[in-house]
Protein backbone atom coordinates (compact mmCIF):
# COMPACT_ATOMS: atom_id res chain seq x y z
CA UNK A 1 0.00 0.00 0.00
CA UNK A 2 0.98 3.26 -0.88
CA UNK A 3 0.42 7.18 0.57
CA UNK A 4 -0.62 8.11 -2.37
CA UNK A 5 -3.72 7.09 -4.48
CA UNK A 6 -2.98 8.01 -8.26
CA UNK A 7 -0.39 7.31 -10.99
CA UNK A 8 -0.28 11.04 -13.31
CA UNK A 9 -0.02 10.68 -17.26
CA UNK A 10 2.62 11.82 -19.25
CA UNK A 11 3.18 15.45 -20.61
CA UNK A 12 1.80 14.80 -23.77
CA UNK A 13 -1.47 12.65 -22.67
CA UNK A 14 -4.90 14.24 -24.25
CA UNK A 15 -8.04 13.21 -23.76
CA UNK A 16 -10.63 12.14 -27.05
CA UNK A 17 -13.48 14.47 -27.03
CA UNK A 18 -16.26 12.99 -29.01
CA UNK A 19 -18.71 15.65 -31.54
CA UNK A 20 -15.44 17.77 -32.45
CA UNK A 21 -13.85 18.01 -35.62
CA UNK A 22 -10.89 16.12 -36.54
CA UNK A 23 -8.58 19.03 -35.63
CA UNK A 24 -10.32 19.38 -32.17
CA UNK A 25 -11.09 16.20 -31.20
CA UNK A 26 -8.37 15.84 -28.34
CA UNK A 27 -7.59 17.91 -25.54
CA UNK A 28 -4.68 18.25 -23.72
CA UNK A 29 -4.53 17.01 -20.06
CA UNK A 30 -0.96 16.56 -18.97
CA UNK A 31 0.12 14.82 -16.43
CA UNK A 32 -4.02 13.89 -15.40
CA UNK A 33 -3.76 12.30 -12.49
CA UNK A 34 -5.62 8.31 -12.49
CA UNK A 35 -6.84 7.17 -9.04
CA UNK A 36 -6.63 3.32 -7.83
CA UNK A 37 -7.92 1.46 -4.59
CA UNK A 38 -5.23 0.70 -1.88
CA UNK A 39 -4.95 -2.58 -3.44
CA UNK A 40 -4.57 -1.41 -6.88
CA UNK A 41 -7.56 -1.80 -8.34
CA UNK A 42 -8.69 1.73 -10.50
CA UNK A 43 -11.24 2.90 -9.17
CA UNK A 44 -12.75 3.83 -12.75
CA UNK A 45 -16.18 5.42 -11.00
CA UNK A 46 -13.61 8.01 -9.32
CA UNK A 47 -11.77 8.04 -12.89
CA UNK A 48 -14.60 8.44 -15.95
CA UNK A 49 -15.82 11.83 -12.90
CA UNK A 50 -12.14 13.16 -13.21
CA UNK A 51 -11.84 13.11 -16.80
CA UNK A 52 -15.59 14.62 -17.23
CA UNK A 53 -14.32 17.47 -15.43
CA UNK A 54 -11.55 18.00 -17.43
CA UNK A 55 -13.59 17.83 -20.43
CA UNK A 56 -15.55 20.12 -18.75
CA UNK A 57 -13.10 22.93 -19.22
CA UNK A 58 -11.40 22.71 -15.65
CA UNK A 59 -7.78 22.87 -15.88
CA UNK A 60 -5.75 19.63 -14.61
CA UNK A 61 -4.46 21.01 -12.17
CA UNK A 62 -7.63 21.57 -10.60
CA UNK A 63 -8.80 17.99 -11.00
CA UNK A 64 -5.57 16.74 -9.74
CA UNK A 65 -6.78 18.78 -6.74
CA UNK A 66 -9.93 16.81 -6.58
CA UNK A 67 -8.54 13.99 -7.13
CA UNK A 68 -6.28 14.22 -3.82
CA UNK A 69 -9.35 15.11 -2.23
CA UNK A 70 -10.99 11.67 -3.50
CA UNK A 71 -7.92 9.75 -2.74
CA UNK A 72 -8.87 10.43 0.68
CA UNK A 73 -12.36 9.10 0.85
CA UNK A 74 -11.38 6.22 -1.07
CA UNK A 75 -8.78 5.02 1.01
CA UNK A 76 -11.51 5.31 3.73
CA UNK A 77 -14.06 3.45 1.66
CA UNK A 78 -11.45 0.74 1.58
CA UNK A 79 -10.51 0.38 4.50
CA UNK A 80 -13.99 0.24 5.83
CA UNK A 81 -15.15 -2.42 3.06
CA UNK A 82 -17.82 0.35 2.19
CA UNK A 83 -18.26 0.06 -1.95
CA UNK A 84 -19.12 3.59 -3.42
CA UNK A 85 -22.96 3.05 -4.43
CA UNK A 86 -23.51 1.81 -0.70
CA UNK A 87 -22.49 5.53 1.21
CA UNK A 88 -24.74 7.35 3.35
CA UNK A 89 -24.82 10.07 5.81
CA UNK A 90 -23.78 7.36 7.92
CA UNK A 91 -20.84 6.75 6.04
CA UNK A 92 -19.53 10.28 5.38
CA UNK A 93 -20.11 11.28 9.49
CA UNK A 94 -17.88 8.63 9.95
CA UNK A 95 -15.11 9.78 7.81
CA UNK A 96 -15.30 13.06 9.20
CA UNK A 97 -14.65 11.81 12.95
CA UNK A 98 -11.97 9.14 11.63
CA UNK A 99 -10.37 12.36 9.26
CA UNK A 100 -10.57 14.83 13.10
CA UNK A 101 -9.07 12.32 15.55
CA UNK A 102 -5.81 11.84 13.00
CA UNK A 103 -2.74 13.14 14.76
CA UNK A 104 0.55 14.08 13.40
CA UNK A 105 1.55 14.38 9.98
CA UNK A 106 -1.53 12.66 9.05
CA UNK A 107 -3.72 15.19 10.41
CA UNK A 108 -5.93 17.80 8.35
CA UNK A 109 -7.50 20.92 9.40
CA UNK A 110 -11.20 20.50 9.49
CA UNK A 111 -11.28 23.23 6.68
CA UNK A 112 -9.90 20.64 4.61
CA UNK A 113 -11.98 17.49 5.55
CA UNK A 114 -14.93 19.59 4.79
CA UNK A 115 -13.59 20.28 1.56
CA UNK A 116 -13.37 16.34 1.03
CA UNK A 117 -16.63 15.33 2.18
CA UNK A 118 -18.04 18.06 0.16
CA UNK A 119 -15.93 16.53 -2.58
CA UNK A 120 -17.44 13.25 -2.33
CA UNK A 121 -20.99 14.22 -2.28
CA UNK A 122 -20.74 16.30 -5.85
CA UNK A 123 -19.03 12.86 -7.01
CA UNK A 124 -21.93 11.02 -5.71
CA UNK A 125 -24.57 13.57 -7.05
CA UNK A 126 -22.71 13.15 -10.41
CA UNK A 127 -22.57 9.44 -10.49
CA UNK A 128 -26.18 8.99 -10.07
CA UNK A 129 -26.99 10.69 -13.11
CA UNK A 130 -24.77 8.31 -15.24
CA UNK A 131 -25.42 4.87 -13.62
CA UNK A 132 -28.78 2.90 -13.16
CA UNK A 133 -29.03 3.45 -9.32
CA UNK A 134 -31.21 5.05 -6.45
CA UNK A 135 -31.20 8.71 -5.31
CA UNK A 136 -27.84 8.80 -3.95
CA UNK A 137 -27.87 12.83 -2.86
CA UNK A 138 -30.75 14.61 -2.29
CA UNK A 139 -32.85 17.54 -0.23
CA UNK A 140 -34.31 16.38 2.97
CA UNK A 141 -37.52 14.54 1.55
CA UNK A 142 -35.91 13.19 -1.39
CA UNK A 143 -35.06 9.66 -0.30
CA UNK A 144 -31.58 10.11 -0.95
CA UNK A 145 -28.82 7.91 0.73
CA UNK A 146 -27.06 11.48 1.57
CA UNK A 147 -29.33 13.86 2.44
CA UNK A 148 -28.19 17.49 2.04
CA UNK A 149 -29.42 20.97 3.70
CA UNK A 150 -29.10 24.24 1.50
CA UNK A 151 -28.82 27.65 2.28
CA UNK A 152 -28.68 30.87 1.20
CA UNK A 153 -25.04 31.42 1.46
CA UNK A 154 -22.78 30.48 -2.09
CA UNK A 155 -23.27 32.32 -5.52
CA UNK A 156 -23.41 29.01 -7.73
CA UNK A 157 -27.12 28.20 -9.30
CA UNK A 158 -28.19 25.18 -8.51
CA UNK A 159 -29.14 23.44 -5.92
CA UNK A 160 -25.61 22.57 -4.13
CA UNK A 161 -25.22 26.56 -3.54
CA UNK A 162 -24.59 26.88 0.15
CA UNK A 163 -25.05 22.87 0.55
CA UNK A 164 -24.57 21.82 4.39
CA UNK A 165 -24.59 18.29 5.64
CA UNK A 166 -23.94 16.40 9.37
CA UNK A 167 -20.47 15.34 8.35
CA UNK A 168 -19.40 19.22 8.19
CA UNK A 169 -17.24 20.12 11.33
CA UNK A 170 -16.93 23.53 13.02
CA UNK A 171 -14.59 25.69 11.22
CA UNK A 172 -11.03 25.61 11.92
CA UNK A 173 -9.26 28.01 14.44
CA UNK A 174 -6.76 29.90 11.93
CA UNK A 175 -3.67 28.56 11.95
CA UNK A 176 -0.76 30.90 12.77
CA UNK A 177 1.05 31.10 9.28
CA UNK A 178 4.92 32.08 9.32
CA UNK A 179 6.80 33.75 6.36
CA UNK A 180 8.64 31.46 4.03
CA UNK A 181 12.20 31.67 4.96
CA UNK A 182 14.92 32.85 1.75
CA UNK A 183 15.97 29.18 1.90
CA UNK A 184 12.78 27.88 1.13
CA UNK A 185 12.06 29.95 -1.85
CA UNK A 186 15.46 29.46 -2.96
CA UNK A 187 14.83 26.21 -3.44
CA UNK A 188 11.16 26.26 -5.29
CA UNK A 189 13.31 28.40 -7.52
CA UNK A 190 15.63 25.62 -8.66
CA UNK A 191 13.02 22.87 -8.58
CA UNK A 192 10.42 24.93 -10.38
CA UNK A 193 13.30 24.96 -13.49
CA UNK A 194 13.41 21.17 -13.36
CA UNK A 195 9.79 19.72 -11.31
CA UNK A 196 8.34 19.47 -15.14
CA UNK A 197 9.74 19.27 -18.90
CA UNK A 198 7.13 21.59 -20.73
CA UNK A 199 8.93 24.66 -21.61
CA UNK A 200 5.87 27.06 -20.82
CA UNK A 201 5.08 25.36 -17.15
CA UNK A 202 7.97 25.64 -16.43
CA UNK A 203 8.73 29.33 -17.17
CA UNK A 204 4.86 30.56 -16.13
CA UNK A 205 5.47 28.42 -12.76
CA UNK A 206 8.87 31.17 -12.11
CA UNK A 207 7.29 33.53 -13.01
CA UNK A 208 4.33 33.24 -10.44
CA UNK A 209 7.28 32.59 -7.58
CA UNK A 210 9.18 35.73 -8.70
CA UNK A 211 5.33 37.56 -8.72
CA UNK A 212 4.50 35.94 -5.29
CA UNK A 213 7.80 36.96 -3.72
CA UNK A 214 8.13 40.21 -5.14
CA UNK A 215 4.67 42.20 -4.66
CA UNK A 216 2.77 40.25 -1.94
CA UNK A 217 -0.54 39.54 -3.51
CA UNK A 218 -3.13 36.99 -2.66
CA UNK A 219 -3.14 33.67 -5.05
CA UNK A 220 -6.67 34.72 -5.63
CA UNK A 221 -5.55 38.34 -6.96
CA UNK A 222 -2.30 36.70 -8.97
CA UNK A 223 -5.11 34.94 -11.04
CA UNK A 224 -7.07 37.85 -12.30
CA UNK A 225 -3.15 39.90 -13.67
CA UNK A 226 -3.63 39.81 -17.30
CA UNK A 227 -0.93 40.43 -19.84
CA UNK A 228 -2.22 44.57 -20.32
CA UNK A 229 -1.51 45.26 -16.75
CA UNK A 230 2.15 44.01 -16.61
CA UNK A 231 2.62 46.59 -19.52
CA UNK A 232 0.87 48.81 -17.38
CA UNK A 233 3.05 48.96 -14.74
CA UNK A 234 6.37 48.86 -16.73
CA UNK A 235 5.52 52.18 -18.29
CA UNK A 236 3.92 53.54 -14.76
CA UNK A 237 7.33 52.76 -12.82
CA UNK A 238 6.62 49.53 -11.27
CA UNK A 239 2.95 50.44 -10.36
CA UNK A 240 0.82 46.90 -10.74
CA UNK A 241 -3.19 47.23 -10.59
CA UNK A 242 -4.31 44.37 -8.36
CA UNK A 243 -8.17 43.90 -8.15
CA UNK A 244 -8.47 43.48 -4.93
CA UNK A 245 -10.02 39.71 -3.03
CA UNK A 246 -11.68 40.08 0.29
CA UNK A 247 -13.37 43.81 -0.07
CA UNK A 248 -16.37 44.67 -1.42
CA UNK A 249 -16.40 45.14 -4.87
CA UNK A 250 -13.52 44.26 -5.53
CA UNK A 251 -11.60 47.28 -5.25
CA UNK A 252 -8.46 48.13 -7.67
CA UNK A 253 -5.24 49.23 -5.83
CA UNK A 254 -1.68 49.68 -7.15
CA UNK A 255 0.98 47.67 -5.62
CA UNK A 256 4.86 48.57 -6.09
CA UNK A 257 6.46 45.76 -8.29
CA UNK A 258 10.65 45.68 -8.59
CA UNK A 259 11.06 46.99 -12.94
CA UNK A 260 13.78 43.79 -13.00
CA UNK A 261 10.86 41.66 -11.48
CA UNK A 262 7.84 42.98 -13.96
CA UNK A 263 10.36 43.07 -17.14
CA UNK A 264 11.19 38.80 -16.72
CA UNK A 265 7.68 38.73 -16.72
CA UNK A 266 6.69 40.72 -18.94
CA UNK A 267 9.43 38.30 -21.50
CA UNK A 268 7.65 35.19 -19.84
CA UNK A 269 4.57 36.93 -21.79
CA UNK A 270 5.76 37.84 -24.88
CA UNK A 271 7.99 34.48 -25.35
CA UNK A 272 6.73 31.54 -24.34
CA UNK A 273 3.58 32.73 -23.38
CA UNK A 274 3.01 34.05 -26.81
CA UNK A 275 4.74 30.84 -28.57
CA UNK A 276 2.26 28.33 -26.63
CA UNK A 277 -0.81 30.36 -27.36
CA UNK A 278 0.34 30.81 -31.27
CA UNK A 279 0.64 27.28 -31.39
CA UNK A 280 -2.51 26.34 -29.79
CA UNK A 281 -4.30 28.44 -32.30
CA UNK A 282 -2.80 26.75 -35.36
CA UNK A 283 -4.03 23.24 -34.20
CA UNK A 284 -8.00 24.66 -32.31
CA UNK A 285 -8.23 27.78 -34.53
CA UNK A 286 -11.45 29.05 -32.41
CA UNK A 287 -9.35 29.15 -29.82
CA UNK A 288 -8.40 32.94 -28.52
CA UNK A 289 -6.46 34.61 -26.14
CA UNK A 290 -7.89 35.29 -22.98
CA UNK A 291 -5.32 37.63 -22.24
CA UNK A 292 -4.30 36.15 -18.61
CA UNK A 293 -1.12 36.73 -17.21
CA UNK A 294 -0.47 33.72 -16.01
CA UNK A 295 -2.90 31.34 -17.71
CA UNK A 296 -3.40 27.57 -18.04
CA UNK A 297 -2.06 25.77 -20.83
CA UNK A 298 -5.00 25.79 -22.86
CA UNK A 299 -4.91 30.05 -22.31
CA UNK A 300 -7.40 29.87 -19.86
CA UNK A 301 -7.69 31.94 -16.71
CA UNK A 302 -5.71 29.67 -13.68
CA UNK A 303 -7.75 28.98 -10.47
CA UNK A 304 -6.58 29.73 -7.14
CA UNK A 305 -6.73 26.26 -5.68
CA UNK A 306 -4.45 25.89 -9.13
CA UNK A 307 -1.81 27.95 -7.38
CA UNK A 308 -1.81 26.13 -4.82
CA UNK A 309 -1.36 22.78 -6.55
CA UNK A 310 1.56 24.20 -8.40
CA UNK A 311 3.55 25.29 -5.12
CA UNK A 312 2.73 22.14 -3.67
CA UNK A 313 4.14 20.28 -6.37
CA UNK A 314 7.21 22.27 -6.32
CA UNK A 315 7.44 22.03 -2.61
CA UNK A 316 7.52 17.86 -3.26
CA UNK A 317 9.68 17.53 -6.28
CA UNK A 318 12.13 19.91 -3.87
CA UNK A 319 11.77 17.55 -0.85
CA UNK A 320 10.51 20.20 0.99
CA UNK A 321 8.73 18.69 4.05
CA UNK A 322 7.90 22.20 6.16
CA UNK A 323 4.95 24.40 4.66
CA UNK A 324 5.69 26.42 1.98
CA UNK A 325 2.29 28.20 0.38
CA UNK A 326 1.20 31.27 -1.65
CA UNK A 327 0.16 32.85 1.75
CA UNK A 328 3.22 32.20 3.42
CA UNK A 329 4.89 34.39 0.65
CA UNK A 330 2.54 37.20 1.52
CA UNK A 331 3.18 36.96 5.12
CA UNK A 332 7.20 37.50 4.56
CA UNK A 333 6.51 40.49 1.90
CA UNK A 334 4.31 42.37 4.31
CA UNK A 335 6.96 41.40 6.82
CA UNK A 336 9.88 42.63 5.32
CA UNK A 337 7.92 46.21 4.40
CA UNK A 338 7.19 46.58 8.15
CA UNK A 339 10.81 46.02 9.02
CA UNK A 340 12.08 48.56 6.63
CA UNK A 341 9.60 50.89 7.78
CA UNK A 342 10.16 50.88 10.75
CA UNK A 343 14.16 51.26 9.93
CA UNK A 344 12.77 54.65 7.91
CA UNK A 345 10.23 56.04 10.35
CA UNK A 346 12.47 55.86 13.65
CA UNK A 347 15.48 57.22 11.78
CA UNK A 348 14.26 60.56 12.46
CA UNK A 349 13.12 61.98 16.20
CA UNK A 350 12.35 58.01 17.27
CA UNK A 351 9.50 55.81 17.06
CA UNK A 352 5.80 57.10 18.41
CA UNK A 353 2.54 55.34 17.94
CA UNK A 354 1.38 58.12 15.83
CA UNK A 355 4.09 57.66 13.19
CA UNK A 356 3.43 53.66 13.18
CA UNK A 357 0.11 53.85 13.17
CA UNK A 358 0.38 56.29 9.91
CA UNK A 359 2.60 53.89 8.31
CA UNK A 360 0.31 51.03 8.55
CA UNK A 361 -2.42 52.57 7.10
CA UNK A 362 -0.40 53.80 4.25
CA UNK A 363 0.78 49.97 3.95
CA UNK A 364 -2.88 48.69 4.71
CA UNK A 365 -3.70 50.45 1.16
CA UNK A 366 -0.77 48.56 -0.96
CA UNK A 367 -1.51 45.08 0.68
CA UNK A 368 -5.35 45.53 0.77
CA UNK A 369 -6.26 44.98 4.02
CA UNK A 370 -9.43 46.73 4.92
CA UNK A 371 -7.94 48.03 8.57
CA UNK A 372 -4.15 48.07 10.32
CA UNK A 373 -5.79 45.75 12.67
CA UNK A 374 -4.25 42.70 11.12
CA UNK A 375 -0.93 44.59 10.51
CA UNK A 376 0.05 44.28 14.24
CA UNK A 377 1.16 41.18 13.70
CA UNK A 378 3.65 41.69 11.77
CA UNK A 379 5.24 44.15 13.60
CA UNK A 380 5.42 41.32 16.82
CA UNK A 381 7.07 39.50 14.10
CA UNK A 382 9.56 42.18 12.61
CA UNK A 383 10.87 42.21 16.48
CA UNK A 384 10.41 38.58 17.06
CA UNK A 385 14.22 37.20 17.34
CA UNK A 386 12.68 33.99 15.98
CA UNK A 387 11.93 35.28 13.27
CA UNK A 388 11.79 32.82 10.16
CA UNK A 389 12.69 35.00 7.60
CA UNK A 390 16.24 35.52 8.01
CA UNK A 391 17.73 38.87 7.23
CA UNK A 392 19.32 39.54 3.71
CA UNK A 393 22.69 40.15 5.33
CA UNK A 394 23.97 38.23 7.98
CA UNK A 395 24.49 40.26 11.19
CA UNK A 396 26.99 39.79 13.54
CA UNK A 397 26.25 40.07 17.68
CA UNK A 398 26.96 44.05 17.31
CA UNK A 399 24.87 44.37 14.71
CA UNK A 400 27.43 45.43 12.66
CA UNK A 401 28.18 43.52 8.66
CA UNK A 402 31.59 43.73 7.94
CA UNK A 403 32.64 43.59 3.77
CA UNK A 404 32.93 40.49 3.56
CA UNK A 405 29.69 39.41 4.96
CA UNK A 406 28.36 41.66 2.31
CA UNK A 407 29.95 40.90 -0.51
CA UNK A 408 29.85 37.11 0.26
CA UNK A 409 25.59 37.08 0.26
CA UNK A 410 25.47 39.45 -2.98
CA UNK A 411 27.82 36.82 -4.44
CA UNK A 412 25.46 33.84 -3.24
CA UNK A 413 22.56 35.83 -4.76
CA UNK A 414 23.81 36.30 -7.87
CA UNK A 415 24.47 33.19 -8.05
CA UNK A 416 21.00 32.21 -7.48
CA UNK A 417 19.91 34.42 -9.97
CA UNK A 418 22.14 33.29 -12.39
CA UNK A 419 20.86 29.74 -12.01
CA UNK A 420 17.46 31.09 -13.61
CA UNK A 421 18.14 34.10 -15.89
CA UNK A 422 22.07 34.22 -16.64
CA UNK A 423 21.85 37.35 -19.03
CA UNK A 424 18.66 38.88 -17.09
CA UNK A 425 18.59 42.60 -16.07
CA UNK A 426 18.76 41.31 -12.30
CA UNK A 427 22.04 39.84 -12.49
CA UNK A 428 23.39 42.88 -14.32
CA UNK A 429 22.33 45.35 -11.08
CA UNK A 430 23.35 43.07 -8.70
CA UNK A 431 26.62 42.87 -9.94
CA UNK A 432 26.20 47.00 -10.33
CA UNK A 433 25.63 46.95 -6.72
CA UNK A 434 28.42 44.38 -5.77
CA UNK A 435 30.82 46.72 -7.70
CA UNK A 436 29.44 49.60 -5.20
CA UNK A 437 29.62 48.05 -2.01
CA UNK A 438 33.01 47.12 -2.46
CA UNK A 439 33.78 50.74 -3.14
CA UNK A 440 31.94 52.45 -0.75
CA UNK A 441 31.05 50.39 2.43
CA UNK A 442 30.09 52.10 5.63
CA UNK A 443 28.15 50.95 8.38
CA UNK A 444 24.21 50.05 8.64
CA UNK A 445 22.14 52.25 10.76
CA UNK A 446 21.42 51.55 14.20
CA UNK A 447 18.75 49.36 15.02
CA UNK A 448 15.47 50.55 16.57
CA UNK A 449 14.22 50.48 19.67
CA UNK A 450 12.19 47.50 20.93
CA UNK A 451 9.92 49.97 22.85
CA UNK A 452 7.20 50.71 20.74
CA UNK A 453 6.05 46.77 20.48
CA UNK A 454 3.85 47.84 23.53
CA UNK A 455 2.02 50.51 22.69
CA UNK A 456 -0.22 48.79 20.97
CA UNK A 457 -1.60 47.60 24.53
Amino acid sequence: MTNQLWTSAPEDFSLVVHGYSIRDSRWPAPRLRCLYWPDGTVCWEANIYLIALRKRGLATSTVNTYCSELSVVLRFLWHQNIPILDVTDDVLIAFSIAQARKRGKKSSSTNQINRQTIRAILFLEWLQHRLPVGKLVGKDGDDGQVTVGTGRRGSRPNWLAGTHHAAFLPRSVPRSVRPVSEAIITQLMHFATVSCKHPFVVQRNVAILKMLADSGIRREELVWIRKEDIKNALESGGGLTIRTSKRHGNPKRIVPVPLVTLRAINSFIEIQRALRLRRRRKRVPSSSDQGWAFCTISGGQLSPASVTQILGDIRVAAGISSRATAHMFRHRWITLQVIQGLKAVSAGNGLSLELLTTFLTRLASVTGHSSIESLWTYVDLAFNDSLTVPPILPQSSTCELSLDDLLSSTDRWIQREEALEPDSDRVTALRAVREQLRQSFGRPPASESVAIHSLRQ
